[in-house]
């Protein structure tokens, strides 16, 4: 931001005209990511999900409405409803991770939450979620 403040002064010392509007774009653009940086605490400080963890990087999942429908396109939490999106139904055998984006069916979710040794599959990565 400050710097969008010296790039706005920088426009009008040197009476730019393509000065000014670019330091406009950015400065929207700058206030449309505050929120989103506020957000990565609340989501690294969130509950996790105790009995489940990622097949591929062991990340435990966090508790919350995190995961979207592609559907109905609402958020629900995928581990609390047994992998069906509860609004319309829709079935997500193979949730995606959030951390490394690999996609593990919800057994192999359940298995490397016990520690048991899961193989990953990395033709799943990013893999959609519906059948």
């Amino acid at each position: 931001m400050v710097g969008v403040v010296g790039l706005f002064m920088y426009s009008y010392w040197t009476q730019s005209v393509w000065n000014a509007p670019v330091s406009a774009f950015i400065l929207i653009y700058c206030q449309g990511g505050v929120p989103q940086g506020q957000a990565i605490p609340r989501v690294a400080n969130a509950p996790r999900c105790k009995g489940f963890a990622c097949a591929s990087c062991r990340t435990v999942p966090t508790l919350g409405l995190y995961w979207l429908c592609g559907q109905c396109r609402k958020a629900f939490d995928t581990f609390q409803g047994g992998v069906v999106c509860p609004h319309c139904q829709t079935r997500y055998p193979k949730p995606s991770c959030p951390e490394c984006g690999f996609a593990n069916s919800s057994s192999d979710w359940s298995l490397a939450a016990s520690g048991e040794a899961v193989p990953v599959d990395a033709a799943n990565a990013f893999a959609a979620d519906t059948d």
